[in-house]
């Protein structure tokens, strides 16, 4: 599951008339695609039927709940920050809210840290 949060479309545009906003929403949807497409086929060589990739609009956390709720998940992987990367903070927003409110297990993962530094 990958969301595309709405602030990005609620950003002044108004250099773009609508057809425009449609074909940049419909590239950002298909670049996420591609590159979640190329994750899957790298790290999941032997689950890659079992894989399906899933677009959606909105808020992050409120959509990843609908999908566990919608989907059955027994088990929510999240990172422990998003694209803000707010340093000091032990978890993002998002993942705070996923942890606290979602009826399933929640595995947060942390960034790989470069060990030989």
């Amino acid at each position: 599951l990958h969301v595309i949060t709405d602030d990005l479309y609620r950003k002044p545009m108004f250099f773009l008339d609508e057809d425009k906003m449609d074909d940049l929403k419909k590239k950002i949807r298909e670049h996420s695609e591609e590159q979640i497409q190329k994750i899957v086929d790298e790290y999941a060589v032997d689950i890659k039927d079992q894989c399906s990739i899933i677009i959606r609009d909105g808020k992050p956390y409120t959509e990843i709940l609908k999908e566990e709720k919608e989907s059955g998940a027994d088990l929510i992987v999240i990172s422990t920050r998003g694209i803000s990367g707010l340093q000091g903070v032990l978890y993002g927003s998002v993942t705070e809210k996923v942890v606290r409110h979602a009826a399933c297990s929640v595995l947060v993962v942390r960034k790989v840290i470069n060990r030989e530094s």
